[in-house]
């Protein structure tokens, strides 16, 4: 299986060429509600996870999101 490289918050990983967002969130355990995503700065939104495929040197940032007014 091919592998490519990416860096998540700073980390390089290594994952399984043609990973969505989505199966890389449940890969690494991180795929509850509050999570918000950036893939080279660009934020991608949650209905989009499971279309938008990563990429060989993807720079993904996780954090939580946090509801305000």
């Amino acid at each position: 299986m091919e592998q490519i490289k990416i860096s998540i918050n700073g980390e390089v990983r290594h994952i399984a060429a043609n990973t969505n967002i989505a199966q890389l969130l449940v890969e690494i355990g991180n795929a509850e509600q509050g999570v918000a995503l950036a893939v080279n700065q660009a934020i991608i939104a949650r209905s989009e996870w499971p279309a938008h495929i990563i990429n060989h040197g993807d720079e993904i940032s996780l954090f939580q999101a946090i509801a305000g007014g």
